[in-house]
């Protein structure tokens, strides 16, 4: 289906909302404004990411690939993107990981795994000692990536409240 002509831009555009239309619905709610779908949205965020890019700065590309994207009149406002990437639940994105992975027709990958622990809690174990606060319950968060080496993209993504062992989540 590539014609001789297309951008890299223009591809790109076309398979992510080909795949966010498998996952997603037109609009948010029968109240939304519908000035953008949530199918432009989601391919303006994973645009962003591709370019690694800031949201304000992915504005300014969206202005130039509008007709790609199919806007009409104007482009999402910065914090219109910030707010549909937090509405989106993880496990969405998680599957438009795993099926923009499968267009670089990968088989076998050489796969690399890593994992990063964060506290929930706002406050210091040491300023939680120092006013005799009690913590009854640290809370934890644990996120883990898996990456193909060999093509630097991203395969698995998996986030958990608790501090589990790295080697009983993958089963090594």
């Amino acid at each position: 289906m590539r014609q001789k002509g297309d951008s890299k831009y223009k591809r790109l555009v076309q398979n992510l909302i080909r795949v966010a239309k498998r996952v997603l619905p037109a609009y948010s709610g029968k109240f939304s404004k519908k000035m953008y779908t949530q199918y432009q949205h989601t391919a303006a965020v994973c645009l962003m990411k591709y370019e690694n890019k800031p949201y304000r700065d992915v504005v300014d590309l969206l202005v130039e690939l509008s007709d790609y994207f199919g806007f009409s009149k104007s482009v999402p406002h910065f914090t219109t993107l910030q707010k549909f990437f937090g509405r989106i639940p993880m496990y969405i994105w998680d599957f438009l990981i795993a099926k923009s992975y499968q267009l670089f027709n990968a088989r076998i990958a050489n796969i690399g795994i890593d994992a990063t622990g964060y506290g929930l809690n706002h406050s210091s174990p040491y300023y939680d000692q120092r006013i005799s606060r009690k913590i009854w319950r640290k809370q934890f968060m644990k996120h883990t990536i898996s990456i193909d080496t060999d093509r630097l993209a991203i395969v698995a993504s998996d986030s958990k409240r608790s501090n589990v062992n790295d080697c009983k989540e993958f089963g090594l």
